[in-house]
């Protein structure tokens, strides 16, 4: 991973700004961005069911996930770091079975 001139300074001041976290709904969430993190090596190794992800499939898997927040009241939600989606987290429906 290469740093950002930036980021080395602050690194090396120790002067880091806080991280902003938020969290949101995967429907709000660009699906490139999406497609990109699903895609991700050091996350589909935890995904053994994945497949190479296009814009296409992200949306049908964002959909899936939104569906979980329709029928049952809960479901994952998206985590934005300072602005960028960094990932998804929450309660999944037993019934859903693995993850993928």
């Amino acid at each position: 991973m290469t740093l950002s001139t930036e980021a080395e300074e602050e690194l090396e001041t120790g002067d880091v700004p806080p991280a902003t976290i938020e969290f949101c709904r995967l429907t709000d969430v660009p699906l490139s961005a999406i497609a990109t993190l699903l895609n991700e090596a050091r996350n589909t190794r935890h995904m053994p069911l994945s497949t190479i992800f296009t814009e296409r499939s992200a949306a049908e898997w964002v959909q899936g996930k939104d569906e979980q927040w329709q029928k049952y009241g809960y479901g994952p939600w998206a985590v934005m770091v300072n602005g960028e989606f960094a990932g998804w987290g929450g309660f999944q429906h037993p019934q859903i079975g693995a993850d993928y």
